[in-house]
């Protein structure tokens, strides 16, 4: 999973012109996700349906407690290798501008969807 911070408002030099600056914190695992773009992942990410085996519900001390199966942990790894963790910082910006901003940064092939975490966190 990889952690990108961006920072609004102060650029280096320390003035508080429009400009930003942009920091990385890359977090690099050592063992290597799954190929994506392998036939055999696609086709198993299509066929995928939640079975009542794969989900296991119970009262623990008054709480309920959810377990979900290994095929069903290995699906949401799977449907995550390509997601990072964005936290913002300095001034504020609206999501819709993060997300531009991002798009522009990065310049991916295809379009980029983002979750809003809370506390300037978001799932890109």
């Amino acid at each position: 999973m990889f952690m990108v911070e961006f920072a609004m408002g102060a650029n280096s030099s320390g003035s508080k012109s429009n400009v930003g600056r942009e920091s990385k914190k890359v977090c690099i695992r050592l063992d290597l996700p799954p190929d994506t773009n392998d036939l055999k992942n696609v086709s198993m990410e299509e066929d995928f349906a939640l079975m009542d085996s794969d989900v296991i519900t119970k009262m623990v001390d008054g709480v309920p407690s959810i377990t979900f199966s290994n095929r069903v942990h290995e699906y949401i790894e799977r449907r995550m290798t390509r997601t990072i963790i964005v936290k913002l910082l300095g001034s504020r910006i609206a999501f819709n501008a993060l997300l531009s901003r991002a798009s522009l940064l990065w310049n991916p092939k295809y379009s980029i969807q983002m979750i809003d975490l809370e506390n300037y966190f978001f799932l890109v």
